[in-house]
This record gives C-alpha cells, structure tokens and sequence, in this order.
C-alpha cells in the first residue's frame, strides 16, 4: 500500500481520544474480525514467520464501545483451540486447519486484565476465553474450557 504524503489538511487529524480501559473482569465480546497474519512480536524458534491468529474483541462498557486486539501465535494452537471452542465451534485436530472466518460474528466471553507497558500505558488483555452460552451448565456461568491436549500440536 502506498503513503499518501500529500493528502489535503482536512485528511489529516491530530484527533485524540481516552482509551476506555475495562476494569478485570468477564465481558462478553463479538468477534468483529479474524484473521491470520505475521506478527513481529510473536516469532521464535517454533513460529518463525510470526503467524498468528489476530482478533477484533468489541464490547459496550457503560456506553462506550471497546475494541481489544488479541493475538495468538500458531505455535500456541491449543489457545486457538480455546477460541474455537468458546465459539461452539469444534476443535481443530492436528493437522487439520482453521477457517478464520468462521470465527467471525460470533460472541465470546473473555477474562480481561490490565497491562501497564514499560512507558507507563494501560492497556487491556486477554487473560483466557470462556464459552459465551456454555452447554450443559445449569447455572448459566461461563466457565473455563478443557482443550484435549492429546489432539494438539504442542511445540516442545
């Protein structure tokens, strides 16, 4: 894609705006966009091209909108698995691939929390996905998903 260095002024913003920073906690998300590209950050030994599962979490927080941006590395394919599941999706099995797509529009529940950066900005994480209409729980509370950890592709 090309910069355009030359836009007319009134392209161009300095707009600025307070993050909403969501307090710990569960919060029930749609997935607005699922995709699979590199990321600089997540490349290591076992992900050398820094593939990952990128995810557009949105919610409302007393009337605001809130966007996080999760990312999971492919080297982690049992947190992928975790999402997939949460979505009442099955899981992927080893070898087998994940329509990002299929993710899409789908609500999630998240365990959220706070993460303060070496320059001192607060900023929201995803701790672990939960199922969002969990089967069989009487009470009616997300809980933590079980990935069969026999059927994943473990790096180490």
């Amino acid at each position: 894609m090309k910069l355009i260095w030359d836009a007319p002024q009134e392209l161009k913003t300095d707009r600025k705006f307070e993050e909403v920073i969501l307090p710990k906690g569960v919060y029930t998300f749609k997935i607005s966009k699922a995709e699979f590209a590199a990321d600089q950050y997540k490349k290591n030994e076992f992900n050398k091209d820094g593939m990952s599962l990128k995810l557009w979490l949105d919610t409302e927080f007393q009337g605001n909108n809130k966007r996080i941006f999760a990312t999971i590395g492919v080297d982690k394919p049992w947190i992928i698995n975790t999402v997939v599941i949460a979505c009442n999706l099955p899981a992927v099995k080893k070898g087998g691939s994940l329509n990002e797509q299929s993710l899409v529009d789908v609500e999630i529940k998240a365990s959220i929390s706070q993460y303060t950066s070496k320059v001192g900005k607060i900023s929201n994480i995803v701790d672990h996905y939960l199922a969002a209409h969990p089967a069989g729980h009487a009470s009616g509370h997300a809980s933590p998903i079980d990935v069969p950890v026999a059927d994943m592709d473990i790096p180490f």
